[in-house]
């Protein structure tokens, strides 16, 4: 198995810590046979059974089994009937199956416990044990089937960590098998991958029921013992009596080595933080991990010598990384024990392993040999949070906590605790009894330093939460899931972060991925060795709190987990004002919306934060939000995705990406997202971006939209404010139908979506309408007369009456700095803080520009009307209402100004709040197109139309195009096509392109053969007419040229001639024709006159030469020829 800390590298990092943890679970199971491997060598095995009587009377069916191992209180070891397969590992589903539950004080090596059935009453199981072990019935349930072992079946004994019918499937561990002499069922479990199972099958001497005789439990026994026949005999009763020593040699020098009391099998490869091979994380040249070993020697007659020099020996890669103080001696006596210690000390950063040797006289374990690690950082890590307080109900101080800020908590921020107990073997709170509680505390945004004390409350379940002075808290900040809070002495609290939005206790728990800090009484399970920044401070009383005097002087790590610092004493919220921790946090990523964190995982989509886009009109809405991706880490993060940000779920969401994929400590990163759709519903998606956060990687989260055709404009416009006297008007934007609300408010809003109530609720209005219709103005006044008396007027004709608006918090008080706001909300409670905290929307505000805490909704509410005036005394003026007014003039200081005496009631005639559309859609050409001319040397245009790139904020504008398709192109040519995109509105926008239009057809070269006549002067020529045979182009004549043309006596006979035929646009073709040359001029004849004389004999002979009186030809004399030649 590979060292947790190489699994997962945790580096404790800050942001919304969500990290991805994995265990494997064949790992796990590998870790659990090998770590908790039994002293004295009987390896995985927990128990063997010994006994077992399959006979109802006069004994009851039951059986007997020894532990070969000290077993914890809980333990569970089941025993089945059923037959065991081989080859898939299982037991057959349906017989009986009983859970053994080992109870309070656990079970020595030796123990015996017998399980019998009742007498009378079927599958009620009894359960016995001797020699001080605590046991009861209630230890042995059958959880399945009826238990009733007959003498044709066995009885196995396993352990699983499964739960109900799935037991028989998941079979951690073979422990044990035993059969009475006529089972047919029986099969040895060591030749099916449990090679140290213990197996057992009765002689017929014996019979169907027998154990291992009592009388031989007292010498040393072995595994071999246990298998061995001769030491079983008939009985129907089981035996309770005790095994004095069970052990893997009883005669020559046995070796074992243990780490924390647990035993590290020879040739270990595994390494854990249980048994000490894992020595956790240490600092590079900074600070060192300490750990004792153990050498024992199980051997009852012989002493162990340890012949190595020296005793313990490093080796391995990482050896220069650890030391050892070698044991005092060389000779461990029999049944004894022997300690060393290796220490850690890091030189380098990374992962060191190293291999630990001990040469011995053990006759099968030398030498005997295990591995060791350690991770090092250059510096390790800070938690978010350490706990520094606890405290238990002792009736005067209720069960509660409190922590510390190490590092600012920004909004949203998720820190869980709970007091479940932490299993350090598979780094995971024990959740197979039912997890404890959990507390989730939702950060409001609180500074390093921050102190925050969470306790039980006065009302049942409720919780009570206060925090430094100057910083923000409340009682929702902390939600309980699971059981109520009850913190006892001897438990132990840990923070922590888990990566899920459930809020399942048990899901929880079983997704934490950090451990920030623990806190208990006595044994504490220290989280270190699996979690670097994890601190632990363990408290010698309870109720204990870091003492609020110490909280001014400089605080390191070392005392938030010194005890001494603790003391007696109520919980107190006194801040630290000094944290001096060093550490790296590592690359650390958050996301932010509207400067708000979105959690990672984040299931939950919010206004506030802008993972909700709101109401977005159908076909003419979009919004836009912008986030940013900061780096809280100080090491640089690298956005590691292929794009940089992914987004999956509806197409209606674009995302434009990060201009960067890597920032340093501190920077940061925007990305864009915008919605836009053409029918209504609600619409999600899901970010996700990738990283080298060791614990957030991928950062999703889900983001969300509606899209309304009957989207909510601003119904009511705020156009006047006075602060004397003390009045306010509005006007109506649409039809407003009785019975519809509308609330108005100068208290400060915030980007959270609500308004700040911390320091006291200021004015709160609430104004039912009788109806009003649109243009209608509506004015609110203090009576003059009675302070908070608020008196209504409206325009003529319109229905008002004083008591449409009622007061529901604060007094009628307007002053010349407040920003008034007009709002309806989703509640219909009555509670000023419930419906200032449930803004549904904002539809106006008039504000000054000496408002100095103004926030602007619109990032949120982006169909608010704003109003900014030099000062707050205006009033949109009553001579411009009787023209067309729209939303652009309501938000135009030029418009308003100081009232003559009191606010006017003058209605608008034509007022729309909502304009038309007026923006010019968007349009973008494709790149110049190329096309090709026909066979007949023309081009039809095509539809460009679905090449543009065309949108609109109200719907998919319609695209035309000039010329239009269809119309007719000849010959090469470059033109220009428009084209033009037109919304719905009649606004348009165009672009142009180039079409480029191209010959690409060769022409058809077509050659004729013929024949040519040398002339007198040797030579003959031929033109391209000659032999072309009607070469043709798509785009009229070609070119045409012949090679070669001239001839002479030389090529007579037949010459290839290649035709060439080109085009306008440098296309060409050829052909060869086949021209003959013919001599057809006769040659000259010239004789001369000779005389010849006979010879001796009477004759005489001529040649052709000698006759030839200079014969010619115009292609030279081939041949000449007399006759008769011969004389006599």
């Amino acid at each position: 198995m590979t060292p947790k800390f190489t699994q997962q590298n945790r580096i404790c990092s800050f942001g919304n810590i969500t990290g991805k943890r994995i265990l494997n679970s064949i790992s796990f199971l590998l870790f659990a046979a090998l770590y908790l491997g039994l002293p004295y060598h009987i390896q995985a095995q927990k128990v063997a059974l010994i006994g077992i009587n399959v006979d109802n009377f006069p004994g009851d069916d039951g059986f007997a089994f020894v532990a070969l191992q000290a077993l914890p209180a809980g333990e569970k070891i089941y025993f089945t009937d059923a037959p065991f397969d081989c080859m898939t590992q299982e037991f057959t589903v349906g017989d009986g199956l009983i859970q053994y539950t080992v109870g309070t004080g656990g079970l020595a090596i030796g123990d015996v416990i017998t399980i019998v059935e009742d007498a009378t009453t079927s599958n009620l199981l009894h359960t016995s044990c001797a020699g001080g072990v605590n046991c009861s019935d209630g230890d042995a349930v059958l959880i399945n089937g009826p238990m009733s072992v007959t003498f044709t079946e066995s009885l196995s004994a396993f352990s699983s960590s499964s739960a109900g019918t799935a037991i028989y499937a998941d079979v951690d561990e073979f422990h044990s098998i035993i059969a009475s002499s006529g089972s047919t069922e029986f099969v040895d479990p060591s030749t099916c991958g449990f090679p140290n199972a213990l197996a057992v099958m009765l002689t017929v001497a014996i019979g169907n029921n027998g154990h291992f005789t009592p009388a031989n439990r007292t010498a040393c026994v072995t595994k071999a013992d246990l298998e061995n026949l001769a030491n079983y005999s008939a009985s129907q009763v089981m035996s309770t009596t005790r095994f004095t020593m069970i052990s893997a040699s009883c005669t020559g020098p046995e070796i074992y080595v243990t780490g924390n009391g647990l035993v590290i099998p020879d040739g270990n490869t595994a390494i854990s933080c249980p048994d000490f091979t894992s020595f956790g994380y240490a600092e590079s040249n900074s600070t060192s991990v300490s750990r004792m070993f153990v050498i024992g020697n199980s051997s009852m007659a012989s002493a162990l010598t340890l012949s190595g020099s020296p005793r313990v020996m490093l080796s391995g890669a990482g050896a220069a990384h650890f030391s050892v103080t070698q044991p005092a001696s060389g000779t461990v006596p029999a049944n004894s024990t022997l300690p060393f210690s290796i220490v850690y000390t890091p030189t380098a950063t990374g992962a060191h392993t190293a291999t630990v040797t001990i040469a011995n006289d053990d006759a099968d374990e030398n030498p005997y040999n295990f591995n060791i690690s350690g991770q090092s950082l250059a510096a390790l890590p800070v938690p978010a949070v350490a706990l520094v307080g606890f405290n238990t109900n002792d009736g005067l101080n209720p069960d509660g906590f409190s922590f510390v800020a190490l590092r600012d908590l920004p909004m949203g921020y998720i820190v869980y605790f709970t007091d479940n107990e932490y299993l350090e073997a598979t780094d995971a709170f024990n959740t197979g009894g039912g997890a404890e509680s959990i507390y989730k505390y939702t950060s409001p945004g609180i500074s390093k330093g921050d102190v925050v004390v969470v306790k039980e409350g006065m009302v049942m379940n409720s919780v009570v939460v206060t925090c430094s002075s100057g910083s923000t808290c409340s009682n929702s900040d902390v939600d309980m899931l699971g059981t109520p809070i009850s913190l006892s002495n001897g438990d132990v609290l840990y923070a922590f972060h888990a990566n899920t939005a459930s809020t399942d206790p048990a899901t929880i728990e079983n997704a934490m991925d950090t451990i920030f800090s623990a806190i208990g009484i006595g044994s504490v399970v220290t989280p270190g060795c699996n979690h670097p920044c994890a601190l632990t401070t363990i408290l010698s009383a309870d109720n204990s709190e870091y003492n609020p005097s110490l909280r001014a002087q400089s605080t390191d790590k070392l005392d938030l987990q010194n005890s001494s610092n603790f003391s007696s004493g109520l919980s107190s919220t006194v801040p630290f004002s000094n944290i001096n921790l060093s550490g790296a946090s590592g690359p650390d990523i958050s996301v932010t919306g509207n400067g708000q964190v979105i959690p990672d995982g984040s299931m939950m989509a919010a206004l506030y934060n802008y993972s909700h886009f709101g109401v977005v009109a159908t076909d003419c809405g979009m919004q836009t939000r912008i986030f940013t991706i900061t780096n809280n880490g100080d090491v640089a993060l690298n956005l590691t995705g292929m794009p940089i940000v992914s987004i999956s779920g509806a197409p209606e969401f674009v995302l434009s990406q990060p201009a960067t994929g890597s920032l340093a400590p501190g920077a940061s990163t925007d990305f864009m997202v915008s919605f836009s759709a053409i029918m209504d519903g609600s619409y999600s998606a899901t970010i996700s971006i990738a990283s080298d956060d060791p614990d957030e990687n991928p950062y999703d989260f889900i983001i969300e939209a509606t899209a309304s055709s009957t989207v909510s404009f601003a119904a009511i416009g705020l156009i006047g404010y006075s602060s004397s006297p003390d009045e306010f008007s509005f006007v109506a934007l649409r039809d407003i139908v009785p019975g519809e609300v509308f609330y108005f408010t100068d208290d400060v809003y915030n980007l959270a979506d609500t308004f700040q109530t911390s320091d006291g609720l200021e004015s709160l209005y609430r104004y039912t309408s009788q109806g009003l219709m649109m243009g209608e103005v509506v004015r609110v006044s203090e009576d003059p007369g009675m302070a908070n008396a608020i008196l209504v007027s409206c325009s003529s004709g319109a229905s008002c009456a004083n008591g449409d608006v009622v007061l529901l918090a604060g007094s009628f008080s307007l002053t010349i700095s407040d920003a008034l706001y007009a709002f309806t909300t989703s509640t219909a409670s009555m509670v000023p803080t419930t419906i200032t905290s449930n803004i549904m929307d904002i539809h106006s505000v008039i504000v000054p520009f000496s408002n100095t805490d103004f926030v602007d909704p619109t990032s949120i509410h982006p169909n608010a009307l704003v109003v900014h005036l030099p000062i707050n005394d205006r009033e949109y003026d009553p001579a411009g209402r009787n023209m067309t007014v729209e939303k652009v003039d309501l938000t135009n200081m030029a418009n308003y100004i100081a009232p003559v005496t009191t606010l006017s009631v003058i209605p608008f005639s034509d007022v729309n709040g909502n304009p038309p559309d007026m923006t010019n859609p968007s349009i973008t050409c494709p790149a110049t197109q190329t096309r090709y001319l026909d066979a007949s040397c023309n081009y039809t245009i095509e539809d460009f139309t679905s090449l543009a790139i065309a949108s609109d904020d109200c719907g998919s504008p319609t695209v035309t195009q000039s010329p239009i398709a269809g119309g007719m192109i000849s010959g090469e040519n470059s033109s220009m096509v428009t084209l033009t995109a037109t919304d719905g509105s009649g606004n348009t926008a165009s672009c142009s392109f180039t079409l480029m239009v191209e010959d690409t057809t060769s022409p058809v070269a077509v050659c004729q053969n013929i024949t040519v006549s040398l002339d007198g002067s040797n030579s003959a020529t031929v033109t391209t007419g000659d032999i072309n045979g009607g070469s043709t182009d798509n785009c009229g004549s070609p070119n045409l040229n012949a090679s070669p043309t001239n001839f002479t006596c030389a090529n007579i006979g037949s010459n290839n001639v290649t035709l060439t035929v080109t085009d306008g646009s440098m296309n060409s073709n050829s052909c060869i024709a086949m021209v003959t040359v013919v001599d057809t001029v006769s040659p000259t004849a010239v004789c001369q006159n000779i005389t010849v004389y006979l010879d001796g004999s009477g004759n005489a002979s001529i040649t052709a030469g000698d006759v030839d009186g200079g014969s010619a030809d115009n292609c030279g004399v081939s041949m000449l020829s007399a006759d008769p030649t011969s004389f006599t």
